[in-house]
């Protein structure tokens, strides 16, 4: 029997390291003063380049975007084998599906996989800033070959940390935040999923509440970005984690760089909007979202 898992990991130097401690302090991101975000990640998942192996792409790609981000760390697959029959092989040699690629800071990071591209960032000003980023990075692959897109796709993750007095349900209007009273008392740990049909795709809200600092979703744990400077700000008691994720899917179309940028803007202002119906009025002033500003 076969167990295969994926993989990226990479030696970030004791300097960067010590520069990451220093900086993964409570600061929020986003133009709200004290706002929950930890992440926040844009995907482009499309055909693949016919004949393109993984170190082909890496040669095409990395060195438009590579004084932005200059470490490399390969993405491999494991296989773990069960069983006396595999005892007298040698384990094969790992393949690599893709490569991160990492800034210097790794508040940042690229992902480039056969017919994936993923940028993760830890370090968020405004969508304007991100989308610029996200655009010069979509630009370095449209210059490749043209693009036909498959499924574009935008997520942010927050950490909602309770003020002294609070708990985590105060923060997002019901039921977003609540398990059925008719099965008793409120449940201590509460996972709720909600999913809404939008024009050729979806937007997915998912409310994780427990005990314990809030940590990244599932499948993002492992990832070679540090974790949230958010965790700082928790000491004890309930917390949770908000996952929003929106997407839109459809056949095989060649895109232009504009109409991929109009896509994600009109995700970001579904979501922008979604965020500000599901929270509270106390939310919004605790977070610093009654100033006037766009928020996430």
């Amino acid at each position: 029997m076969i167990a295969s898992f994926v993989t990226s990991t990479i030696l970030i130097p004791n300097n960067i390291l010590a520069e990451i401690a220093l900086t993964s302090t409570p600061q929020a991101l986003g133009t709200w003063s004290n706002a929950p975000l930890a992440i926040v990640l844009a995907q482009v998942r499309f055909e693949p380049f016919p004949g393109m192996s993984p170190d082909d792409l890496l040669a095409a790609f990395h060195p438009v975007i590579m004084a932005d981000f200059p470490q490399v760390s390969p993405i491999h697959q494991f296989a773990i084998f069960f069983g006396a029959a595999h005892l007298d092989q040698s384990p094969p040699s790992p393949p690599v599906l893709g490569y991160d690629l990492i800034s210097d800071d790794a508040t940042r990071v690229v992902r480039i996989q056969s017919g994936v591209l993923t940028y993760t960032v830890t370090s968020y000003h405004d969508y304007q800033r991100f989308s610029a980023e996200w655009g010069r990075i979509l630009s370095a692959l449209c210059a490749i070959d043209e693009i036909k897109g498959l499924r574009l796709g935008l997520r942010y993750v927050d950490f909602i940390i309770p003020s002294d007095g609070l708990v985590p349900e105060d923060y997002v209007v019901a039921p977003i935040g609540l398990s059925p009273p008719s099965l008793g008392d409120a449940s201590p740990v509460v996972l709720n999923l909600f999913e809404y049909p939008r024009e050729n795709g979806q937007l997915r809200i998912q409310y994780g509440r427990g005990f314990g600092p809030p940590d990244y979703p599932p499948d993002l744990q492992g990832m070679v970005i540090p974790p949230s400077g958010l965790q700082a700000r928790y000491s004890a008691g309930p917390s949770a984690v908000l996952d929003m994720d929106r997407w839109v899917e459809f056949p095989p179309a060649t895109m232009p760089l504009t109409e991929f940028s109009q896509y994600f803007l009109d995700m970001h202002d579904d979501m922008s909007l979604a965020f500000r119906l599901i929270i509270t009025p106390e939310a919004l002033s605790e977070w610093g979202g009654n100033k006037g500003n766009e928020g996430e």
